[in-house]
């Protein structure tokens, strides 16, 4: 994607008179023109004494957003969860072996009016990872440094869930208190966010096999009571990821939608949506199943293979039910 010069006197609203701005360009603009995200290079006295790579991404809904819009909504809570995991719960996975961004509020500007949000982040490229995920891993090794990352990760806040403000459904969310808490269902596909898909499913007739756990299923990975609560991250994609140029450790970004539930709704979302077929042919899914349930152990999760095992069981018909309100299911998504 090519990149656009930004001007400099446009990044002033949002950052500290003492951050100093080399270059900048636009990257990209968020999903329904909800901002940008934006390369700049920039220095500042204590912070950042060498030039240093930056991302900013700023938040402006568009003036036609309605308040009662669910789909707004969702993207406005999101934005704000992705700001407080990096304040809050970033900090936590420092010396874990977790690799996510750091973040610099310290040189942004208070929010102007209008501006739901911005963040400034490192780019994750110059700081060791520079190779993007692709489309599809097709890589053991690297499928298991996410499934290392993704067990680390989650090890790390199981039993912590509750010390954060969880955040319901975007229609039932009080908009005064979105800026300190995480999702109380983390990822954005689970049932009671996709109830017209869900009808539709029914009616097709597809998938009737499906009818019968679903809601089950849906209790049991969202039980305040589960084993092995935790933070997900809510979006564990591939186009999420980059590597380090070895190909063996990754850093993940893009957490609006990180918040409570079990570990394996990642698990089920990254193998379903980022992994060559050929690697879970086989039995190969249950060997990754293991894999994962090992790593949490070593991070010090305490959770049973078999409690995960089991879990995981439930994820598989929760996103199999994703997939066919979607228009059609398979065994995995990437085959």
């Amino acid at each position: 994607m090519p990149r656009r010069p930004t001007p400099s006197s446009s990044l002033s609203h949002f950052l500290t008179p003492d951050t100093k701005v080399t270059t900048s360009a636009t990257l990209a603009t968020l999903w329904a023109s909800y901002g940008s995200i934006l390369s700049l290079t920039a220095t500042h006295p204590t912070l950042l004494p060498t030039p240093t790579k930056l991302v900013l991404k700023t938040i402006s809904p568009p003036p036609h957003a309605s308040s009662d819009d669910e789909s707004h909504l969702r993207k406005l809570i999101s934005y704000h969860v992705e700001r407080y995991f990096y304040s809050a719960l970033a900090p936590q996975l420092e010396g874990r072996g977790v690799k996510v961004a750091r973040s610099f509020p310290e040189l942004l500007l208070p929010q102007r009016e209008g501006n739901t949000g911005v963040l400034l982040l490192e780019d994750l490229g110059p700081a060791g990872y520079p190779q993007p995920a692709g489309h599809v891993l097709s890589s053991i090794t690297g499928v298991k440094a996410v499934l290392t990352w993704l067990a680390r990760f989650h090890a790390t806040f199981m039993g912590k869930v509750d010390e954060h403000h969880l955040i319901p459904p975007p229609l039932e969310a009080d908009l005064d208190r979105i800026d300190k808490g995480i999702w109380a269902n983390g990822s954005y596909w689970y049932l009671a966010t996709r109830q017209d898909e869900y009808r539709d499913m029914l009616e097709s007739g597809e998938v009737e096999w499906l009818e019968p756990w679903v809601e089950e299923v849906d209790r049991l990975l969202h039980d305040p009571g589960a084993k092995g609560r935790t933070v997900l991250h809510g979006d564990c994609k591939a186009a999420n990821i980059v590597f380090s140029a070895s190909g063996t450790e990754c850093a993940l970004y893009d957490l609006q939608y990180c918040g409570a539930g079990v570990g394996v709704v990642d698990l089920v979302y990254f193998l379903g949506t980022s992994v060559s077929g050929r690697l879970l042919e086989g039995g190969g899914d249950e060997e990754l199943v293991g894999f994962y349930a090992e790593e949490v152990r070593r991070a010090g999760g305490l959770v049973e293979e078999g409690v995960i095992r089991e879990q995981f069981e439930w994820a598989v018909v929760d996103w199999m039910r994703f997939m066919g309100g979607g228009g059609g299911v398979g065994e995995w998504e990437v085959g």
